[in-house]
């Protein structure tokens, strides 16, 4: 897809994770891990294996309610300086991942040990690398046939599971289109969903 997903993560949909209870015991709660804050928005200091971590422990405790992952960048961030309302979504997601390496000079400004940024691109190909066929993808966003074309391209060189992909129209959602994508994503019955959409666009999406 043309922009830097977020990603929304649900319980799986039949068993659990045989790994579940020793990771869970192994990765810090989200609640432990440490953030700053830059200009009103909270960013974890959280790199790429942990990151990957939450998401398969979340991924296999069942009676989890859906997560959301935002992947911001300093425009994210300008952005919800300007938009009280962007700025509570992203503060509302379970973890804001520095997708941009000034955002990983402030962390390091501010004390912590920060190595690397954590991209949305490379986020969506190491999970699927690591999880390969484990979880049923949905892919949200892009350009007509983007979102197609991503879902193929990781099926091929991972083996995921594609629970479906939607390209939205350029431009809001009317109610009935709403509808129609709730339905779609029910029936698709997702364990992950990546949204590319720009922002604030996807994180508000993603949060709704």
């Amino acid at each position: 897809m043309d922009s830097e997903p977020n990603v929304s993560v649900h319980g799986l949909n039949g068993g659990t994770d045989s790994g579940t209870g020793f990771l869970r015991d192994e990765v810090r709660r989200t609640a432990d891990v440490p953030s700053f804050e830059i200009l009103g928005v909270r960013v974890h200091v959280i790199e790429m294996a942990e990151t990957i971590e939450h998401l398969r422990i979340w991924l296999g405790d069942r009676q989890s309610h859906a997560r959301f992952v935002a992947v911001t960048s300093m425009h994210g961030v300008a952005v919800a300086r300007r938009d009280a309302a962007f700025r509570r979504v992203l503060n509302s997601a379970d973890l804001v991942v520095a997708d941009g390496t000034p955002l990983v000079w402030v962390g390091r400004i501010k004390g912590h040990r920060f190595r690397q940024r954590v991209s949305g691109c490379d986020l969506v190909d190491n999970f699927c690398r690591e999880s390969g066929g484990a979880y049923r993808h949905f892919f949200y966003g892009g350009t007509p046939g983007a979102a197609e074309r991503l879902a193929n391209t990781l099926r091929e060189r991972f083996g995921i599971l594609v629970a479906g992909t939607y390209t939205p129209p350029f431009r809001p959602l009317t109610n009935a289109e709403e509808a129609e994508l709730a339905a779609v994503v029910e029936r698709a019955s997702p364990d992950v969903l990546w949204a590319g959409l720009s922002t604030p666009k996807q994180e508000t999406w993603s949060q709704a």
